[in-house]
Parts: structure tokens; C-alpha cells; sequence
């Protein structure tokens, strides 16, 4: 479950999936006496079952309020799957109308998905909304009361009581007997709150101020228990909460992870499920820190928060969050991305040259480093005046996709030793004979040169790449140059692809992609109306999305 609230002048359309927080607002109208929303629909009346709403189960959503005041006039509001192309009639109905007054019909405009319609409660009692549209008829229960009443009761609001995600927004109500809301009359009313256990994370109170009837705060769900809500003469209310987890890998990459110093490299944080790209249909909140910032910084964004040069806050959309670390100092340095709401990961970068031995080859390098490599001690401050590149190495983040990655070519200079050893088998008197091999690895800055990157048939890319040097380093950050360039690699079909990168006076290196299936879930639009009274302006409802088990 994902949570936000939505506008009253929102259009509801089945392609567009909100990710934030947008308060609902009810406006007072020059009809004094007309309300839009109450709470919640129950599913029953008197505690017992009733299962005539499961005989109507469609896709036309219908929401009006589930209790009414006698005299009162209110409107419903009918979604429909898909927006209209030429309009929609859709007919209306009460199972009683002594109870309620109703449109009969409204019309669905071309492009429109939603139509609002008129209710107006006659008298007390309890009657059924129906809605028929296309062949398809919904409907929802209404209650009529009297009149409202003074403050008795608290009542706790929450998107569901079961989330996914750690943060929860809670509103708690003064009702009266007949759960509408009702104004504190005198005094702020501080509502005390409480959680059964330590997982769950809650203020300690929050206050209803004079003639307001509402309070909300955020709730940090970690595991289960219970919020309950009191205060001073006034019933209090208790609702259970529960957090699942999400069996979601996180994953991240840093290339080149073996880095020229005062250079940009660039991190790739993704999501994969059941071993296939998972891409949640909202943005989700990703903090990165470096454990050495002498070594690498994060770099600000204009869409970031940042932290100093140790931390950064950055948002995941689509399933994938990127940017760029700076590099300082030569040394090894840990980055650590947590991915709010399913976990973290860490990727491991080295600054300055290395050397690696038997057990490591350049494709391991490229995709992950071990204890294996070490740093080489050089006191040189500008290497390309010693080296020269003779390979281009290549990443590719994320690993898998369904449609888009992001690949990474930088120069090197490579040179690989061999020495034979030689020793006596104690058991025999044999001489054994081993080959060992050392690599050296030193990152260099571009050099204008151009590179070529070839894949096979069913991945689209620019083949041709100049590696520029430019200035832009040393004007923003005083001093730099940069070492690595980033291109973007589309998949017209699924299957196993190589990337290649060569370039004149280059060898050869390779790097994989696997282009599958992204994990698919399905996922519904949930909405828990709030309490509300006539001409106030206050939130309306709690809309989030929900996966398939609510």
C-alpha cells in the first residue's frame, strides 16, 4: 500500500498513478447546506452480513457518503475503467426513495472518466445507491440520521491497516454517536496517543484546536500493533496496523568502480524481484551515504536534498535511481544506498590505479571488486603523463531490465606480468611448475579519442561515442577532469546481449546485459472518504495505491 490524498478538482484517469501528497479540500458553495463527503461506506448495517453488494461486482467505482443528515443534500461521484471517447449516460437509482432524493441519470463527458451526481436525504432510515452504466451496475449502502449530536467518540483514519510502506498518514476525528464530525467547542482537545509496541513509531500527542473536529500525523510502521487514540471525555479508538515486507532485492552499481582521482563516476540503484526488474508504480525515496568523503562525494542535485558531502537524499522513479559521486583521494570507499521501504545495498569503489592477480580477470572487475585487487602506491598528481590508455573498459546498470540500461566506457592503461614458479612435489620428488599473472589497472582522464560500441541485433544504441574532455569539472568543483562517459542502451527484444568497446590503440573489452520480463503486479487505487462537515475546508479523503492483497 502507497498513500497520498487527492484534490477536489482532481480528474481521476486510469493511466496516470499519483505518487505524493496532495491534500483534498472541501469548499464551502453558496448552497450552505450541501456536503460532499462523509466517512467510510460500511459493508453492513446491524452487525450482521450482507452480501447483496457481491451480487454487483464491476469495474465502475461509486462512491457517496455512507451516513447522512436528514435535510442535507450531498453528491456521489461514479469512475469509470476508462475515460469516455463520446460519453457515457449512466442511470441512477435508490432502493427507497422516501429515504433518498436522486438524480436519475448523468452523462460521462467525452474524455472524462467520472461524473458527479446529486443526493439529497429526506428522512431517517437506511436505503441502497445504484449505478448502471454500459451493462454494468455497482452500488453502495446509505445510512440517514436525524440530526448530528455533540462530541462522544475519537475515530482513527489510515489508508489500510496493512502497508508496505514504513510511513503511514493517521488522522484522528472528534465524532458524535453517529460518527460525523463534531467540533470541539471549547478548549483545544489534546488526543493522546499510544502503539503497542516499539516497531511502531507514533507522537506522543497531537491537539484538536477550537471548532475544528481533526488532527493527522505519520505513523512509522516497522512491524505490527495496535494506535490507539483518547483523550478526556471522549470514547477513545483503537485500529490494528501491520507491516508487510516485500520480498524485493536492492541492488547498486558504481561504474568505473576503479576510478581516476578528482574525476565523476556515476551509481545505479535498481530493484529486481524474483530475479526480474521490479518497477513500483510511484516514487520511493533512496538515501545514499559514503563512508569516506575524502575519497568520494556525493554530488547535489537540483531534485536532491543533500547532506554535506557524506549523504544524499534522491527519489527512485520508474524502478531505477541514478546520479554521480566526485572522487577526491586516492583509497577504497563503501556507498551505501537505502531504499526506503525495501532494504539497502552497498557498492564497493576504488580511487587510483590497482593490480590484481590469478584469481580476478577484467570481467570480474566490471562487475563487482574483491579483497583481491590493492591499490598501488604513486605519487604522481597527473598519471596520464606516464600512461597511456591501451583499453576501454565498459558497465552496464542495471544487469537486467525489461527495456533501458545505462552503460559507462573509461580508459585504462592495462599491463599483465607472468613469472613461473617452480617447486618439489614432497610425496613424489616431481617438479611442479605454476604460471602466476599480475594485472595492473590505472584509470586515465578522456583523451578525445573515439570509441566504438557494438552489440548484437535487438539492442539499440549510439555505436560511435568521442570520449571529450571539457572544463566542466574544474568549473564547478575547482578542479577535475572527467574519466568516464555514459550512454543509454534500449532493448527492441528480449535475450542475452554483449557489449562490446574497442577504439583505436584499444584492446577489446565485453560486458553482459540480460533483457527479461519485468516482474508485473497489479495494483488498484484505494479510497478511504474522511469524515466532513458543510462548508469547511478541510481534507476529503485518503487515496493510495493498493497491491493485490489490499
Amino acid at each position: 500500500m502507497r498513500n497520498f490524498l487527492a484534490s477536489n478538482q482532481i480528474t481521476i484517469k486510469q493511466s496516470i498513478i499519483f505518487s505524493f501528497v496532495l491534500a483534498i479540500f472541501l469548499v464551502s458553495t453558496s448552497m450552505t447546506n450541501m456536503i460532499h463527503a462523509q466517512e467510510l461506506p460500511p459493508t453492513d448495517f446491524d452487525n450482521g452480513t450482507d452480501d447483496a453488494s457481491d451480487l454487483f461486482k464491476s469495474n465502475v467505482h461509486l462512491w457517496a457518503p455512507s451516513k447522512m443528515i436528514k435535510g442535507k443534500i450531498y453528491e456521489g461521484l461514479v469512475v469509470l475503467p476508462d475515460a469516455s471517447t463520446t460519453g457515457d449516460l449512466v442511470l441512477v437509482t435508490t432502493s427507497d426513495r422516501t429515504v433518498l432524493e436522486i438524480s436519475k441519470s448523468i452523462t460521462v463527458l467525452p474524455e472524462s472518466n467520472h461524473g458527479i451526481f446529486e443526493v439529497k436525504a429526506l428522512k431517517e432510515g437506511d436505503a441502497r445507491i445504484f449505478v448502471s452504466v454500459n451493462g454494468e451496475v455497482t452500488n453502495t449502502d446509505v445510512r440517514v440520521y436525524s440530526s448530528a449530536s455533540k462530541p462522544d467518540k475519537l475515530g482513527i483514519f489510515v489508508p489500510s491497516n496493512g502497508t508496505k510502506a514504513n510511513k503511514v498518514p493517521v488522522y484522528v476525528f472528534v465524532l458524535d454517536r453517529n460518527g460525523s464530525p463534531a467540533p470541539v467547542k471549547q478548549d483545544d482537545v489534546i488526543i493522546h496517543l499510544s502503539s503497542s509496541s516499539e516497531m511502531i513509531k507514533i507522537p506522543e500527542s497531537v491537539t484538536i484546536q477550537n471548532q475544528t473536529y481533526y488532527a493527522r500525523f505519520a505513523a512509522e510502521v516497522n512491524g505490527d500493533g495496535t494506535i490507539t487514540a483518547s483523550a478526556q471525555n471522549l470514547k477513545s479508538h483503537t485500529i490494528n496496523v501491520k507491516r508487510h515486507q516485500e520480498n524485493v532485492d536492492v541492488l547498486m552499481g558504481i561504474s568505473p568502480n576503479i576510478a581516476l582521482q578528482n574525476s565523476q563516476v556515476y551509481y545505479y540503484v535498481w530493484l529486481e524481484k524474483d530475479g526480474k526488474p521490479f518497477r513500483p508504480p510511484y516514487v520511493i525515496d533512496v538515501f545514499l551515504s559514503s563512508n569516506d568523503p575524502k575519497v568520494a562525494r556525493l554530488a547535489p542535485r537540483s531534485t536532491s536534498q543533500h547532506y554535506g558531502d557524506g549523504a544524499i537524499h534522491v527519489t527512485m522513479i520508474d524502478g531505477i535511481a541514478r546520479g554521480t559521486l566526485f572522487t577526491g583521494d586516492r583509497g577504497s570507499v563503501t556507498i551505501s544506498a537505502n531504499v526506503d521501504g525495501f532494504g539497502y545495498a552497498q557498492a564497493e569503489l576504488v580511487v587510483g590505479p590497482v593490480t590484481f592477480s590469478n584469481g580476478e580477470n577484467l570481467f570480474s572487475v566490471q562487475s563487482d571488486l574483491s579483497s583481491n585487487i590493492s591499490q598501488i602506491n604513486s605519487t604522481s598528481s597527473r598519471i596520464d603523463a606516464i600512461y597511456h590508455p591501451n583499453i576501454a573498459l565498459s558497465w552496464v546498470y542495471p544487469a537486467k531490465t525489461s527495456d533501458k540500461a545505462y552503460g559507462v566506457a573509461a580508459l585504462y592503461w592495462q599491463n599483465v606480468t607472468r613469472s613461473v614458479n617452480t617447486s618439489m612435489d614432497e610425496t613424489n620428488g616431481a617438479e611442479i611448475q605454476s604460471v602466476l599473472s599480475a594485472r595492473t589497472l590505472v584509470p586515465l582522464p578522456l583523451d578525445d579519442r573515439t570509441i566504438t560500441i557494438v552489440s548484437q541485433q535487438g539492442l539499440v544504441h549510439k555505436t560511435i561515442h568521442q570520449m571529450s574532455q571539457s572544463n566542466r569539472l574544474e568549473s564547478t568543483e575547482g578542479k577535475g577532469r572527467l574519466a568516464a562517459i555514459e550512454f543509454e542502451l534500449a532493448a527492441s527484444n528480449q535475450g542475452d546481449y554483449t557489449i562490446s568497446v574497442s577504439g583505436p590503440g584499444l584492446g577489446t573489452s565485453q560486458t553482459k546485459l540480460d533483457v527479461i520480463p519485468q516482474h508485473i503486479e497489479s495494483y488498484t487505487i484505494g479510497i478511504v472518504p474522511l469524515p466532513s462537515r458543510p462548508g469547511v475546508l478541510q481534507d476529503l479523503a485518503i487515496v493510495s495505491i493498493l497491491d493485490e492483497d489490499g
